[in-house]
C-alpha cells in the first residue's frame, strides 16, 4: 500500500494534502507539484456513514461503557510474541470489549493458543467482523478503541474517543499530539497504564482541532480539480 501510494505520488501533478504535517512534508519533498492542504475525506464518510446508521436504527453493542478492538496487520499476526503481548494488553481492559475478528486474525490466534485466553475473558466478545456504517456507529458510541490498523485511528480523532494503538511506529503522527491517542509499541505495563487512565472517571480530553480536517473536504477536494 505504501509502496503504491509513493509511484501515485510520483506521477501526479496535483498532490491533495490529509493535514497541515501532510502538506508540509509534500511542499518540502514535491517542490514543482501543485499541493493543496484540503483535509482527509475519511470525515465526510464517517458522517455519511452515521447518518445512514441512524436510517438504518443500528443498535449500541452494549448500553454500558464498551470498547471496540480489531487486530490484523501483519506484522502483529505473524508474530507470536507481539500477540501474546497484545493479549496481555486486552485482558486489562474492565469494561466490555467488542472484539471484531476477522478470519485471518482468528486463524493466528488459534495457531498460537492464545484464543482460549480471550475467550475465557468474561469481558472480551469475539464478534464476526461488521459493515462500515455498523461499525462506524459503534466506535461513535464506544468509551475505548484499540486497534492496530490505520484509519481507525483518524475515526478516533473525529469522534474523541480514547486510541490505543498496538503499533511501534504510526504513520499518522497527528493525532499522537492529542492526549488521547496512544502509540504502545507494545509495552504491556505502559499500555495497561495508559488503559487504565482513559477509562478513569476523572479523564477528561483535552480541547483540540482535528488535524484532517471538518466536514466539507469532498467539496473542497471537487473545488481544487475544477
Amino acid at each position: 500500500e505504501e509502496i503504491m501510494r509513493k509511484i501515485a505520488t510520483y506521477f501526479s501533478d496535483v498532490l491533495l494534502a490529509v493535514s497541515d504535517k501532510a502538506y508540509e512534508n509534500l511542499k518540502r519533498y514535491h517542490k514543482r507539484k501543485q499541493v493543496f492542504d484540503v483535509g482527509n475525506s475519511v470525515v465526510d464518510s464517517v458522517y455519511i456513514a452515521l447518518d445512514l446508521a441512524k436510517q438504518k436504527k443500528v443498535k449500541r453493542l452494549n448500553k454500558r461503557d464498551f470498547a471496540v478492538v480489531t487486530i490484523h496487520r501483519h506484522e502483529n499476526l505473524v508474530n507470536k510474541e507481539r500477540l501474546n503481548k497484545i493479549v496481555d494488553i486486552l485482558l486489562s481492559v474492565k469494561i466490555p470489549t467488542y472484539f471484531a475478528i476477522h478470519d485471518n486474525s482468528r486463524k493466528k490466534f488459534e495457531e498460537f493458543n492464545l484464543i482460549k485466553k480471550l475467550e475465557q475473558n468474561k469481558n472480551i466478545h469475539l464478534i464476526q467482523p461488521m459493515d462500515y456504517i455498523s461499525f462506524i456507529y459503534q466506535m461513535s458510541q464506544c468509551k475505548l478503541i484499540i486497534c492496530d490498523g490505520g484509519s481507525m485511528q483518524e475515526e478516533s480523532l473525529i469522534f474523541g474517543k480514547p486510541c490505543v494503538i498496538l503499533r511501534m511506529e504510526t504513520e499518522r503522527q497527528e493525532g499522537l499530539k492529542t492526549n488521547f491517542q496512544f502509540l504502545t509499541k507494545l509495552n504491556v505495563k505502559k499500555s495497561k497504564e495508559k488503559i487504565y487512565e482513559y477509562l478513569s472517571k476523572g479523564f477528561e480530553i483535552k480541547e483540540y482541532k482535528n488535524p484532517y480536517g471538518e466536514k466539507g473536504v469532498c467539496k473542497k477536494i471537487v473545488g481544487v480539480l475544477k
